[in-house]
C-alpha cells in the first residue's frame, strides 16, 4: 500500500466526511486502515471528542437566534404611530431581547392572530396613561431599521 503524507486536520476531515456521507473507495472504503492507524494511537477517540465539539458548537450557534427573544417590562407608552404592517409603541424604555437595531419602540404585528384585540388593548392604556408590558420574539423591518415585535397574545398586559 502506498502511503502519503498528509496533515491531521485532513485525515480528520476526511473521516468525517466518510462517516456521514459513506465510503471514498472500494471495499471497506479507503480510509480503512488508516482508520485502523488511528484506532491504534488513540487518535479516533480526539476525533469523536472533536466531531462532538463540532456538533455541539454549531447545535448552539443556530439555536441562539431560534431562541431569541424576552419579557419586555412595563413601560408607559408615550407615543403611538401605524405603519404598514403594524402599530408602533414608542417608550423610553423598552429593553432589547432580540438585539434590533431600534429600541426605542415595539411593534404589534398586524399579522397577529389577535391584533384587533391588543390594538385595543394598547391604545387605551396609551390614552389612559398607563404601562404596557409583554414578550417579543423576534425583530421586523421597517425603513431600513429592525425593531422589536410584541405579541397580541398571552403576555401583554396593561399595569
Amino acid at each position: 500500500m502506498k502511503m502519503t503524507a498528509v496533515s491531521v486536520p485532513t485525515l480528520l476531515a476526511c473521516l468525517l466526511i466518510e462517516r456521514y456521507f459513506g465510503k471514498f473507495g472500494g471495499e471497506g472504503g479507503f480510509f480503512t486502515s488508516i482508520e485502523y492507524s488511528f484506532k491504534l494511537h488513540g487518535y479516533l477517540n480526539i476525533m469523536n471528542r472533536f466531531f462532538i465539539f463540532c456538533s455541539s458548537f454549531l447545535l448552539v450557534l443556530c439555536s441562539n437566534s431560534t431562541v431569541a427573544g424576552g419579557g419586555l417590562p412595563a413601560n408607559k407608552i408615550d407615543a403611538v404611530a401605524f405603519q404598514t404592517g403594524g402599530f408602533f409603541l414608542y417608550a423610553k424604555n423598552w429593553p432589547n431581547p432580540n438585539g434590533c437595531s431600534r429600541s426605542d419602540a415595539v411593534v404589534l404585528l398586524d399579522s397577529d392572530k389577535n391584533y384587533d384585540k391588543a390594538y385595543s388593548l394598547v391604545l387605551m392604556a396609551y390614552a389612559a396613561g398607563k404601562s404596557v408590558s409583554g414578550y417579543s420574539d423576534g425583530c421586523i423591518e421597517f425603513d431600513e431599521q429592525t425593531y422589536n415585535t410584541i405579541r397580541g397574545f398571552k403576555y401583554l398586559q396593561v399595569r
